[in-house]
This record gives C-alpha cells, structure tokens and sequence, in this order.
C-alpha cells in the first residue's frame, strides 16, 4: 500500500472519531439542558398543581352561599356534596328533549317536581340555609332562584339526601333572608292558605311556625279568617289575613339563592 493511501486513511479515521466525539458532547449537552420548551411545560405543570392545591384548601369567602348555577353549565358539578351528586344528574335530565312521560314522571318524583314547565331555564344552588354545617341543596328555574322560590328543598339525614319540601304554581314557597320557609298555597276561590316554617339546626324535617288560612261558609255564605296558634284556630279581619298574604308572598328581604 502506498504512503498516499495510508495518510488518506489515516485522515479518514481522524474524522470518523471527531464525528463520534462530536455526537456524544451533543447528547450530553440535551440531557443537560433540556429544550425551552420542555423547560415551560414543566413550570406550567408545576404551576398548575400549586394553583390547585390553593383552590382546594381555600374557603368559600361567604360561608351562607357555596355554589349556584345554572344547569346547562353545571356538569360536573363542582363544589356539591357527592351525596347530591344523583339528584343533580336527575334534574340535568330534564334539560334534554328525548324522554318518555313515563320517565319524565319519575324524574320529576325524584326530584321533588311537581311541575314542570319546558319554557323555563333550570338552575340549582346548594346553601346552608339554617347554617349547620350541612348544606342543603335547592332546585327550580333560574327566575325562581333569583326570587328566592326554589321548587324544591333537600337536606342530608345520615349521609343521603331526604326532601324537605316541594312547591309549584298553587303552593308557592320562598326563603327570607333569616332562613324562614313561607308558603302561599290556593285550594280553591275562597281557600287561601299562609304558613311560614324553619329548619331547626340538625334537623331533618321543616318545624311550622305559623299556620293561617281562609275558607268560605257555605251556613254563613260568606268567607272566614283564621289563625291557628297553639292549636287552637281564631278568627281574624280580613285585614289583617292580607297583611299576613302580603307578608307571605313578598319577604322585605330575601335570602339570595342566585345572582
């Protein structure tokens, strides 16, 4: 072999170990130093899990209102009790078209409806009304909330939900401010119905306070007035019964179930 061809060789094997060395500092150096990008995916990540451990440990700033909103935007429903988590997947039922009257039926039982009307937007809140520590949650329609008329009321008894109370068009119920349950219910033209109840502290069913209707006499043909305290009824003017009515139907101030 010539000395030409052995320095052309030589050269050839020089620039394949400079090759190697050169691959090897290179991996080194991306091991090292991971990419930019790499680099903000782990701190978005990082920033990410600190964020939500902040949410998870914080608080609710008023303790009275937890949650509120409206259905459409309500799965899943975060900060609900899981123990709610079946009624709410009921009433998200409602919103959709394709159901049978025979499901329908049971849908509405199960969440205390006795009415529905299609027109209407559903919503739902979850508040503490008598302040506990169990929250209780509230159905009904977006109108109905902003009203503090809820169509229906749960609370927890052992860890599952138990129903309170059901309202609708005839038997209309709103919440005051201090947690007072009124109901303005209609039997008929003369039968008028007023009632205010509260939920005791631990409690699992409604404790009525008040209990005010009229009537009509079919002897007397006309219309009576009636309050019943400590279980006995006494007659009152017809004054005073809507006084009572526009007391009932309209609290001066209300407990703010939606905004």
């Amino acid at each position: 072999m010539s000395f030409k061809c052995q320095e052309v060789n030589s050269m050839k094997k020089y620039l394949l170990y400079f090759v190697l060395l050169l691959s090897f500092v290179s991996s080194s150096c991306t091991k090292a130093f991971p990419s930019i990008e790499n680099v903000e995916k782990t701190e978005r990540t990082v920033e990410k899990e600190v964020l939500l451990d902040q949410v998870a440990r914080q608080k609710p700033e008023d303790e009275e209102v937890i949650l509120t909103d409206d259905i459409e935007d309500s799965s899943p429903y975060q900060s609900v009790p899981n123990e709610y988590q079946l009624i709410l997947d009921d009433f998200y039922f409602l919103s959709e078209d394709d159901y049978s009257e025979e499901v329908l039926d049971r849908v509405l039982e199960e969440i205390g409806f006795v009415e529905y009307s299609h027109d209407e937007k559903l919503a739902y809140a979850v508040i503490d009304i008598n302040r506990d520590g169990v929250p209780e949650l509230l159905l009904g329609t977006i109108e109905g909330l902003k009203n503090s008329a809820p169509n229906s009321i749960f609370s927890l008894k052992d860890g599952k939900p138990i129903l309170l109370a059901s309202f609708w068009s005839r038997n209309y119920g709103v919440i005051s401010a201090d947690g007072i349950i009124y109901r303005v219910g209609s039997g008929g033209a003369a039968n008028t119905y007023l009632s205010s109840f509260c939920l005791d502290k631990n409690a699992d069913t409604l404790t009525q306070l008040t209990d005010i209707y009229s009537d009509f006499s079919d002897v007397e043909e006309k219309i009576y007035y009636i309050e019943v305290v400590d279980n006995t009824s006494n007659y009152i003017t017809e004054e005073s019964f809507w006084n009572f009515y526009e007391e009932y139907d309209n609290p001066s101030e209300k407990m703010k179930l939606i905004d």
